[in-house]
């Protein structure tokens, strides 16, 4: 009988300490922030199996169009809007370091960027939505990502106002939004590129 308390005794603290390492573990995680990247590669699965992917079949007609005042600031400070870059394909994501989903499509966007890097007729713009841009910057660095990123110069038009992110639009030449696409996605697709690339040659 004493050996069985004992056995029980023994196993009761083997599993407070396993509880304990895990709730401690836990908690480093969310101290540091480091779950939002660990629940974020949990994501990257998901995308991985090709599931989750933007909608192209949307309707051709009646687009909304896409207001070129959008206000941005580069890492660097310098100031630029959506007029900018008027008679290319643009696309737009808006990203916070604080977002599982963001974090896990980015090496797949940061793909996509690498293969059209090259191309003068589409633009890149990643917009954090973070209060804190050095956060934002360090984490772009450590991450070694290469995409344009910027921050709002200030209020969002109306159109670009969202609750959800990431929020992704692909906006066509003539400043009409083909593709809106809230929540995660994979983009580094041949089915994605081959329709950027008929947007980018239906000038």
């Amino acid at each position: 009988m004493a050996n069985k308390n004992t056995k029980n005794k023994k196993e009761w603290r083997r599993s407070l300490i396993e509880y304990l390492v895990i709730g401690g573990i836990i908690l480093l995680l969310y101290s540091t922030g480091y779950y939002v990247e660990v629940i974020g590669r949990l994501q990257q699965l998901v995308l991985w199996t090709g599931l989750i992917q933007p909608d192209l079949e949307q309707p051709v007609h009646n687009l909304p169009t896409a207001k070129t005042d959008l206000p941005l600031v580069s890492f660097s400070g310098k100031q630029v809007s959506l007029k900018r870059f008027h008679g290319k394909v643009l696309f737009l994501n808006f990203w916070a370091t604080w977002c599982p989903p963001c974090v896990a499509e980015m090496p797949d966007i940061q793909s996509l960027y690498k293969h059209y890097k090259e191309n003068k007729n589409i633009v890149f713009l990643m917009v954090s939505v973070d209060q804190n841009p050095k956060k934002a910057h360090n984490f772009i660095k450590r991450k070694g990502f290469t995409f344009p990123v910027f921050f709002p110069g200030g209020s969002l038009p109306e159109i670009f106002q969202t609750q959800v992110v990431p929020t992704t639009f692909v906006i066509n030449q003539k400043g009409k939004i083909v593709i809106q696409r809230k929540g995660m996605a994979k983009y580094n697709t041949d089915r994605f590129r081959t329709f950027l690339d008929s947007v980018i040659s239906n000038n």
